[in-house]
């Protein structure tokens, strides 16, 4: 039987990582040898010949006992119901393990864009710096009221729901965002419900009181930082043309600093919690040092996201596929940079490299990833909604208004635009029905990829980005290199 295993090599050490149950396998050289024949199709005899002609008959028996071992402790021979190719006219077998249908949501989250206005104008910004190819403009308190009002209303009764404040700069719009707050929460106490709250900020108009209400308010903030000064301010300039990292370094500290205090006093309640995330591209290559600089500013939480689009070569700074090598070795730059900080009392959260191997995603979470358009949503400041903050403006993919409903499923709502079925379809998107990603080692780490990037880059929602492909992939090898040495 060919066992279903991907194997890979870092930093001098070899591993052997199961898709199906998420297991990994620390090996020597005869197991690597052992592994690597069985995902090939060999048989036990063809394995035992192996590696006896090259390291003994002892240690090839060891090798068939612990490969015997592992395939019953691990399931490592259990099927897999999206593997080959489903039959044209036949029901696909993975369709069965999906936890509900397309045709029947339950929607437990919005993104709701206060603001499509921003106080600074970042090169690379996928919103076209805040105006998401439209007029700039801020949502009203009651657009924003009806939103928690279709929150509530089409989340199944669900106990706890989200509301993640975006935009643009939700700083520019903070008073809605506090009457949205002060709202859901009545509204979902009359239920015996609760709405929890995300925000992510530039941090530019971050200042003491500012901090004092999402420290209070916010389930999770996120902060924007690219890192290093020059790296920052080379793409993270003011409306007016200024450098920003300073201004914004010290407003994040502040901000941080009352987190983990109340973290410290709730004993560590993941509901106190924050991410610094940057952005890296073509002009920063080495971003290792980015994460090392923010950690030695006292910054634990960091996310470091590849830049999507923008100009390749020629010194732009959009990335492409020359660029991988030399960012894989800064990725295991940096899982070794966290395993010092590990080693030395220091933890260091990347996120990127959170691989919870003890109670992470479940099955629906598996196949269907981020669960745009089905169980999240993003509503523009005139009440528009779309599967995600990411598909915003772009044309077909509107889904209808939060003060009129949802657009029919034949998308024939009659004040959204023609193609608004387009925008229905990303709901029904799942992992099987990529073909590009049904047999990927990954499959089950990225669920299909994001949605919004892949018809970004080829047009199709059908087809990953192949550059993002690459990238999840070495982010998910390093990330188990990373979880192995931890644990030995």
């Amino acid at each position: 039987m060919r066992l279903d295993l991907h194997l890979f090599r870092i930093g001098g050490r070899r591993f052997a990582f199961a898709p199906v149950t998420d297991s990994l396998a620390v090996l020597d050289e005869p197991g690597w040898e052992t592994l690597s024949a069985a995902a090939a199709g060999d048989s036990p005899d063809e394995i035992r010949s192996l590696v006896a002609r090259r390291h003994g008959p002892e240690v090839a028996a060891r090798c068939l006992d612990e490969l015997a071992d592992l395939v019953t402790a691990h399931g490592l021979d259990r099927p897999d119901p999206l593997a080959g190719e489903p039959v044209p006219g036949a029901p696909d077998p993975g369709a069965d393990w999906l936890p509900s249908s397309p045709e029947s949501p339950v929607l437990k989250s919005l993104c709701l864009n206060v603001a499509h206005d921003c106080d600074l104008r970042c090169r690379y910004c996928f919103a076209g710096q805040g105006r998401f190819g439209a007029t700039r403009g801020l949502m009203t308190p009651e657009v924003a009221r009806a939103a928690v009002d279709f929150l509530l209303d089409n989340s199944g009764g669900a106990p706890t729901c989200e509301i993640d404040f975006f935009g643009g700069e939700p700083l520019l719009n903070l008073g809605v965002v506090r009457e949205t707050v002060d709202y859901a929460r009545r509204r979902a106490a009359e239920a015996d419900r609760r709405v929890g709250f995300t925000l992510t900020t530039n941090a530019v108009a971050l200042g003491p009181d500012e901090r004092t209400y999402l420290d209070e308010t916010m389930d999770n903030v996120v902060l924007s930082l690219d890192g290093r000064p020059e790296v920052h301010d080379r793409m993270r300039p003011t409306a007016a043309g200024r450098s920003s990292q300073a201004a914004v370094l010290e407003n994040i500290k502040g901000f941080v600093e009352l987190r983990e205090a109340r973290a410290k006093r709730a004993e560590g309640n993941p509901a106190c919690d924050y991410w610094v995330r940057g952005t890296y591209t073509a002009a920063n290559l080495d971003f290792a040092e980015d994460a090392i600089y923010l950690a030695r500013q006292g910054l634990r939480n960091l996310s470091l996201e590849p830049v999507v689009g923008g100009p390749v070569g020629s010194g732009g700074w959009g990335l492409g596929s020359g660029h991988l090598p030399g960012l894989a070795a800064e990725y295991v730059r940096l899982a070794d940079f966290i395993l010092d900080e590990f080693t030395a009392g220091r933890p260091l959260r990347f996120f990127h490299f959170v691989t919870e191997p003890e109670a992470g995603p479940c099955y629906a979470k598996r196949v269907r990833g981020c669960g745009a358009g089905r169980e999240y949503m993003a509503v523009t400041p005139n009440g528009d909604l779309y599967p995600c903050h990411q598909f915003v403006g772009r044309e077909g993919f509107r889904l209808g208004n939060v003060t009129r409903g949802p657009a029919a499923p034949d998308g024939s709502d009659p004040a959204a635009p023609a193609g608004s079925a387009l925008g229905r379809r990303v709901g029904g998107l799942w992992l099987g029905a990529k073909p590009a990603c049904r047999s990927c080692w990954a499959r089950y780490r990225c669920s299909g990829g994001c949605h919004a990037n892949g018809h970004g880059v080829t047009g199709s929602l059908l087809e990953p980005d192949p550059l993002g492909c690459s990238l999840l992939k070495m982010r998910t090898e390093v990330s188990l290199y990373l979880q192995a040495r931890q644990t030995l």
